[in-house]
């Protein structure tokens, strides 16, 4: 149920939301990067899911403001965005859509490279089924806004497969044509988001989702700098050096005002070359280079260290240019180390988890290429760039990243120094497989592993003096293979290890630490079917997605008061679904 009345300020302050109307500055920054389209206003829909949380930190409702919907919000978010472009299609057929409301500007759909394309180098891909609302500022801060699902656009690839033959939005005519979305899946792209931006990770993060019916939704996007890799390296394929230099500025100066970037200042500077240090890479594009390889060999490692499977590629496609993740279609969290996990798309199959940071060293590699061609003014070919001081640092702080991220896995009170003992057994257990291969899954291949080495760790750090049996933290997929006696013995090793490596402090303190069960990528998709299932026609489940963002407990003293019978019913079924697949991917 929605509040009926509001305060006349927090009215006022909805009038924020009239700044998103399609006008950006990419626009006049790059011209060339942009395809514009006329929007007009659906007329209806349903807010299904709105963060009142990330709205605030944007100033587009008060600090105060409740997180609850009311009329007025309601009806601003549909105004705003429950919108649909008018496509070459509808252009050329002088559809009906012509006759609904239009917005007064046009909205862009941006070029990027994308290697599903038959055009390798840019010329026909980019937002295929989606705009860019504008921008917000609040707090000296820059915020991108776009959404997905607002109509097919001549940039995706069903338009490029069928050779430029315009497509009706919501056609089935061919793969990646539709443009729309799924509503589970942008549901479960905001429950993943939040989760991975409370951890630390950069990501977009989901802002509103409206229902459009038919399972159908438009979901809105968020973040500081939308701009993927793949905005750039189109330019660097295409040879087009004025272009690349004017994307990459935008991008540096961005970053400079939204504080992501910082360049010293010229005393500082003078300083360092009075003490005889380095100073080459004082220009503004080197020190986004450097930023780029520190902060790619960090993402990079966290993602392989909490087996969160990311599809990286060599276009750039499905990362932030501020490394971090978008597009959540083929993005999970694996409840224990699915590495040999590969997302199947018809046309090939992704990378696996282990080689992400092949990956992630390649762009590095490219993105050297292109500032040294933005600087230099003169393309070199891409192998010379093999050793380059920027890959040189990707390894260096890789290496340096992951073990770190591996400490943190194993939990408090370990030794730093007993870690050359704990991280070879360590490592040769998590990737004790159940077969020798791969095998068909639902959605690609996989060889699951025989041990949950997460529920390991956990276990002993609840008690540290106890021996843990392997059976107590084998998959439900181990239970099906056959033992291999010399990882038995090394596993008792690793338990024995453990046990002597923990400090005094630890073990005591009997600590319960609780079971934090990940949330894998099946059980998030059955939690959205149950959520959509029990879902009324047009309900609001804000309050359920913040639940799958934030389980509580289960037991009744545990449970916030303002929830009622059907949150605790809704909780305890997705806690329920978390532990069932805990160790699936």
């Amino acid at each position: 149920m929605r509040n009926k009345t509001l305060p006349l300020s927090q009215n006022e302050m909805y009038s924020r939301l009239a700044c998103l109307d399609g006008q950006h500055p990419l626009q006049k920054a790059v011209p060339e990067s942009a395809v514009m389209y006329s929007v007009v206003e659906l007329g209806k829909g349903q807010v299904a899911y709105f963060n009142f949380q990330l709205a605030k930190e944007m100033g587009l409702i008060a600090k105060d403001h409740p997180a609850s919907m009311n009329d007025q919000l309601h009806e601003k978010l549909i105004e705003t965005f429950a919108i649909q472009i008018v496509n070459e299609y509808d252009e050329l057929h002088q559809r009906r859509v012509r006759r609904l409301v239009q917005k007064p500007h046009k909205f862009m759909a941006t070029r990027y490279l994308q290697c599903q394309h038959k055009s390798k180098t840019g010329k026909t891909s980019g937002d295929g089924r989606g705009i860019w609302n504008g921008i917000v500022n609040f707090n000296g801060k820059t915020w991108d806004v776009s959404s997905r699902g607002t109509g097919v656009t001549r940039l995706s690839p069903g338009f490029s497969q069928l050779g430029g033959k315009p497509l009706k939005t919501g056609n089935n005519q061919v793969g990646y044509g539709c443009g729309r979305a799924d509503l589970d899946e942008l549901l479960a792209s905001a429950v993943q988001a939040e989760i991975f931006h409370q951890k630390g990770l950069n990501t977009e993060r989901v802002l509103c989702v409206i229902d459009t019916g038919q399972g159908y939704g438009i979901g809105v996007r968020a973040s500081q700098n939308l701009l993927r890799p793949a905005h750039l390296f189109l330019y660097l394929k295409q040879n087009r050096l004025e272009e690349l230099e004017r994307m990459l500025t935008y991008f540096v100066d961005r970053q400079l005002g939204n504080q992501r970037l910082h360049i010293a200042s010229k005393k500082r500077t003078r300083k360092r070359q009075l003490l005889g240090r380095k100073t080459k890479n004082q220009h503004p594009f080197h020190l986004f280079l450097k930023s780029y390889a520190l902060e790619m060999a960090k993402f990079a490692a966290y993602l392989e260290e909490n087996y969160i499977f990311v599809w990286m590629d060599w276009d750039g496609d499905n990362l932030l240019l501020d490394p971090g993740i978008i597009d959540y279609g083929s993005v999970r969290q694996f409840g224990s180390c699915h590495n040999e996990y590969r997302y199947d798309d018809v046309q090939r199959f992704s990378t696996s988890l282990k080689e992400q940071k092949d990956k992630a060293r390649m762009l590095v590699r490219v993105m050297a290429q292109l500032v040294d061609t933005c600087v230099s003014k003169k393309k070199r070919p891409s192998p010379e760039y093999r050793k380059h001081w920027a890959v040189l640092l990707f390894n260096k702080e890789f290496q340096k990243a992951q073990k770190s991220y591996f400490v943190q896995k194993l939990g408090t009170g370990v030794h730093r120094q007993k870690l050359k003992n704990i991280e070879p057994l360590f490592r040769r257990l998590e990737n004790w497989k159940v077969g020798k291969r791969p095998v068909e899954v639902a959605d690609g291949i996989d060889n699951p592993p025989v041990l949950n080495m997460l529920r390991f760790i956990q276990l002993k750090q609840s008690s540290p003096d106890r021996t843990i049996g392997v059976y107590e933290v084998m998959t439900s997929f181990g239970k099906t293979a056959k033992l291999d006696k010399s990882k038995i013995d090394e596993f008792k090793e690793l338990d024995r290890v453990m046990s002597s490596s923990l400090s005094s402090k630890i073990k005591n303190h009997n600590s319960n630490v609780p079971h934090e069960v990940p949330f894998s990528g099946n059980a998030l998709i059955e939690s959205i079917e149950m959520l959509l299932k029990d879902r009324k026609s047009g309900e609001d489940v804000t309050k359920q997605v913040d639940l799958l963002i934030n389980p509580s407990p289960l037991g009744r003293k545990t449970q916030p008061k303002t929830m009622d019978r059907k949150q605790i019913n809704f909780q305890t079924k997705v806690l329920k679904l978390r532990a069932e697949f805990e160790d699936d991917i």
